[in-house]
């Protein structure tokens, strides 16, 4: 039955019928925001976890945990990204071991880990549609700048070598595909300095870059080396292996003073594709009259900082505060050094003396404060997000920051970089840090549930606001 006889009556029917509907889908928004803000977490549980801790729960990538632990690298596959995740499981890595007759503890300790792992993670979300769209023996690029090959063979897809058996595993910031291999990128030798020798008069090196600036390489270098600032000096590094007529199978040898920049010519030739690259390792300390290099000894983070002669008070609160066993032990440490007019400084912002400082109960853990348990070296903390925060030996956390081309833990500036010792690295600060500051209050980010219900609102409000024109319109 239709109610046309009655254009009014059928008009005021309608209205009725609307405002019913609109009650209903108000009702039904306002359940939903309810429900949101009581039990944010069963509606995004899985929003939440992101790549690292999804593995962890999965049970099955504890060797990948633990080696994303020990490489530093856990606070970047937690940032935003998003990343994609070639994941080996646990089965994997053992494989891995077996077939190379080494242990976990020798492969947590290899060098090259953290290239390793970043070999396994792309930029971006690249779900198992979009690998499925590529070509046969297509070469995606990795985190570490080398490029894995991704084939279709029997109904199957592989990254290099390795099988994906799960795909789609999603994260707050990223996907995971697990793989059924460990993939592994090409890697750098390392030889000891004293061994170089050997390697440049047998004549198996056809290039020998010496990584450092220009004014350090006029001094003194090997003979037949080659100056090309490495990327820590230079943006240029390489363009100039190019121009200097360098080809991707030649073998290279790289060294420098300090052992980070030989690492990062390294690592950047190989993501170029250079694929025989030679570090020599131990840093150097000069040449001997035939211009080989002469290996460096160093000493440990202690003695490094008495020795450098601007870290007095330093050196006198860690003997007060019974540290100096602790930072003279294996470690290895990272330590955040504040020079002496960094304490000073503090001293006159204080209004107190050096033995009321060094009388101060909280002497050890101010100290303590500045120590962060491994070795992190600068390109390391380069690399973090802005905002990391990064536990210290005293239990609390100091925050990395970068502001002005500046690196930054909380408000002191990093001046000094990769001071090398026996047990680990100094960096050095021009402030004195302080434990026990209060954190900011995080800002809402789009997502965070917190803005959830006055999403709900504004869908409501906008219903409301279209019904209402439309029936404007009708009249």
């Amino acid at each position: 039955m239709y109610w046309v006889y009655d254009e009014y009556g059928s008009y005021i029917y309608t209205i009725r019928k609307e405002r019913k509907i609109l009650k209903r889908v108000l009702v039904l928004l306002l359940v939903l925001m309810m429900a949101v803000s009581l039990f944010p977490t069963a509606f995004a549980a899985e929003m939440d976890k992101d790549i690292v801790d999804t593995a962890v729960e999965a049970g099955t990538f504890t060797i990948l945990a633990t080696a994303l632990d020990t490489a530093g690298l856990v606070e970047t596959l937690k940032g935003d990204g998003p990343f994609t995740v070639f994941a080996p499981t646990d089965d994997a890595f053992a494989a891995l071991l077996a077939d190379l007759g080494i242990t976990a503890e020798d492969l947590l300790a290899n060098p090259d880990l953290k290239n390793i792992l970043l070999y396994h993670v792309v930029s971006g979300s690249v779900p198992a549609a979009d690998v499925l769209a590529l070509d046969d023996g297509t070469m995606v690029e990795t985190v570490n700048g080398q490029s894995l090959t991704v084939t279709f063979e029997s109904g199957n897809v592989f990254v290099d070598d390795a099988q994906v058996t799960a795909t789609d595993v999603m994260a707050s910031n990223g996907i995971i595909h697990v793989i059924d291999k460990v993939i592994m990128p090409v890697t750098a030798t390392r030889v000891m300095t004293s061994d170089a020798k050997g390697l440049i008069d047998g004549g198996s090196i056809d290039h020998i870059i010496d990584v450092r600036a220009a004014s350090a390489f006029d001094e003194a270098h090997v003979p037949g080396a080659l100056n090309i600032p490495g990327p820590m000096a230079s943006d240029g590094f390489l363009s100039g292996v190019v121009a200097a007529g360098i080809e991707k199978d030649d073998e290279i040898l790289i060294y420098c003073m300090v052992q980070p920049a030989a690492e990062a010519a390294a690592d950047a030739l190989l993501g170029a594709g250079y694929g025989n690259v030679t570090i020599m390792l131990e840093g150097i300390t000069g040449w001997t009259e035939a211009g080989y290099p002469v290996a460096v000894t160093l000493k440990d983070i202690v003695d490094t900082a008495v020795e450098a002669g601007s870290f007095n008070t330093l050196a006198a609160a860690l003997t007060k505060a019974n540290l100096v066993e602790t930072l003279k032990g294996p470690g290895p440490f990272t330590v955040f050094a504040p020079t002496d007019d960094a304490f000073a400084a503090l001293l006159a912002n204080l209004g107190i003396t050096a033995e009321e400082l060094l009388a101060n109960p909280d002497l050890a853990n101010i100290l303590l404060y500045h120590v962060v348990p491994g070795k992190v070296m600068a390109s390391d903390v380069l690399a973090l997000p802005n905002g990391t925060m990064v536990e210290t030996a005293g239990g609390e956390k100091l925050t990395v920051a970068f502001m002005g081309g500046n690196v930054y833990v909380d408000d002191a500036k990093v001046v000094t970089t990769d001071v090398m010792a026996s047990n680990g690295v100094i960096h050095v600060i021009d402030a004195v840090i302080m434990p026990g500051q209060e954190a900011t209050e995080p800002v809402p980010k789009t997502g965070d549930l917190g803005m959830v219900p006055f999403g709900f609102l504004a869908l409501a409000s906008g219903a409301w606001i279209i019904m209402r024109r439309k029936n404007q319109k009708a009249s």
